[in-house]
């Protein structure tokens, strides 16, 4: 990933991370264990009880903490925080810890690493994991909606901040 990064570890063993970026209708993930991205991909979960379709990735991947992106909820806020209250109460029944992460302190990393839109920052990604090149979406223009896969971007930039943050 990073020249002269550290894994992350947890008490003699490797920590093994689920990333999740949260929106009304979807969420984009990244799986981890210490700096190796195991599993990536985006859930779809429409009128599906959230946590249904998201805490398979619990009892699949069985993670040590899930990161959320933390940010304001400016629209559909009310679904957002219902999501991310239900992971959480699913994480604390299976004693799985739950970190948030500031939108701000994600941006701030990227902009250190020369990048100044989330495209360049999706580019940079698929760089460090060349298993992503073939997901990395093509630049927006600004009327055009958000392509799907940039959520298991958004997902792995936040893992990505976290690892760092915490070597």
């Amino acid at each position: 990933m990073v020249e002269g990064q550290t894994r992350v570890e947890k008490e003699g063993e490797a920590l093994r991370l689920l990333a999740l970026e949260i929106r009304p209708q979807k969420a984009g993930f990244a799986v981890f264990e210490g700096a190796t991205l195991l599993d990536w991909g985006v859930r779809d979960y429409g009128p599906t009880p959230a946590f249904r379709r998201i805490g398979t990735l619990l009892s699949l991947y069985a993670p040590s903490v899930i990161v959320i992106r933390r940010r304001h909820y400016l629209k559909h806020g009310d679904t957002v925080a219902r999501v991310v209250q239900s992971i959480k109460r699913g994480a604390q029944r299976k004693s799985i810890s739950v970190q948030s992460l500031d939108a701000h302190r994600i941006r701030a990393f990227f902009k250190q690493q020369g990048c100044e839109s989330k495209h360049a920052a999706s580019t940079l990604l698929a760089e460090w994991f060349p298993e992503l090149a073939w997901k990395l979406p093509p630049e927006r223009k600004p009327w055009q909606p958000e392509p799907h896969n940039t959520l298991l971007f958004d997902a792995v930039a936040i893992a990505v901040t976290f690892l760092i943050a915490q070597s």
